[in-house]
């Protein structure tokens, strides 16, 4: 298990462990889904071992990039990746870092040199409010929860093959570093909103 900024998150750690549950809310945390498209025919097509060492690589770039933009990784599930920014950071810049992040990854899977399995990755990305922490006692892991989380996966659940899609919260955030087209209203269920498509940098 990876602890988030261990240096930081030594003493929180040591509360979630004992027998007071405690969690923490954070007030603007961006949040990022992303997975492959079509993975689950690719995967029927392949040996699990080549499809586990094609799994590592592309994890494995996406925590290059995680780092080189000072994001979160949060975890993996399957074939997706889900990240964050904003915890354990202060600054108003961190919805722009993760889209920058998200655009970096996008444009690497596209060249066909650096992807030779020819996948395709698609993005959901909102910024709100997320609670974190460390729940039961065996092989614990740090995650976070919330409305923001379920949003972000829904983008990207929904998010067409290839695209970055993000909230119109996060938009107001990033408009004026990204050029992004709108897609239309939020499916009701979901709430009050818009979705946008992310293009590129301005």
């Amino acid at each position: 298990m990876k602890i988030i900024e261990k240096n930081k998150f030594d003493t929180e750690k040591k509360s979630f462990c004992s027998e007071n549950i405690h969690f923490r809310k954070w007030d603007c945390v961006t949040v990022m889904f992303a997975d492959i498209d079509d993975f689950y025919e690719y995967s029927q097509q392949v040996p699990p071992e080549q499809l586990l060492q094609e799994l590592h690589a592309f994890f494995s770039r996406f925590d290059e990039t995680v780092e080189r933009f000072h994001l979160e990784k949060i975890k993996t599930i399957g074939d997706a990746y889900m990240c964050a920014a904003g915890i354990f950071s202060s600054g108003s810049h961190h919805p722009v870092n993760l889209v920058a992040a998200a655009l970096d990854i996008k444009h690497h899977f596209e060249l066909p040199r650096q992807c030779s399995t020819g996948w395709s990755v698609r993005f959901g990305i909102h910024t709100g409010a997320v609670y974190s922490g460390i729940l039961g006692r065996k092989q614990p892991m740090f995650d976070i929860w919330g409305p923001t989380v379920n949003l972000a996966s829904r983008l990207e659940s929904s998010c067409p093959k290839g695209e970055i899609q993000i909230s119109d919260i996060t938009y107001e955030l990033v408009k004026e570093h990204f050029i992004c087209e709108y897609r239309g209203p939020m499916p009701e269920k979901w709430g009050k909103g818009s979705l946008y498509i992310v293009k590129e940098k301005k």
